[in-house]
């Protein structure tokens, strides 16, 4: 058994990764999936010190469960066992490579995003930072 865990953004990239995954990566019997949403904490400050608009706070929070359930369910249908995380942080990419770490995945798959340097658009900030610093094999998608 191997867990695979999928970084999901609400973009049309998401959907092509999701998918991806599910016809390219994943083997039946072997494979168990969490799908892993990092959302900015609302109104917040730099550190552990976090403010947050509750209000704001919470529609994200529905946002983001409701974009899981959205990718979850094609790779659920196909039999594969799978389970959301939604994540709040400050910074997301140190909170993902927590997750990562806390939950003991064995491969992460990320997008490659659409970002500013050459470097990033090449390969996306978060999956650039997570081929550095994952606990975990980083495929790109």
């Amino acid at each position: 058994q191997r867990l695979v865990a999928v970084c999901i953004k609400d973009n049309v990239q998401a959907e092509y990764v999701a998918g991806w995954v599910l016809q390219n990566e994943l083997v039946l019997g072997r494979d168990n999936v969490v799908l892993i949403n990092v959302r900015a904490a609302a109104n917040s400050i730099i550190g552990d010190l976090t403010l947050s608009n509750s209000a704001k706070d919470d529609a994200e929070r529905t946002r983001s469960h409701a974009l899981l359930r959205k990718h979850a369910d094609p790779i659920k249908q196909e039999g594969f066992p799978i389970k959301g995380v939604s994540i709040r942080g400050v910074d997301i990419r140190g909170e993902l490579v927590r997750k990562l770490i806390e939950l003991k995945c064995d491969l992460v798959v990320v997008g490659n995003g659409h970002t500013r340097s050459v470097r990033e658009r090449l390969m996306g900030c978060k999956a650039s930072y997570l081929l550095d610093y994952s606990p975990c094999p980083v495929l790109v998608v």
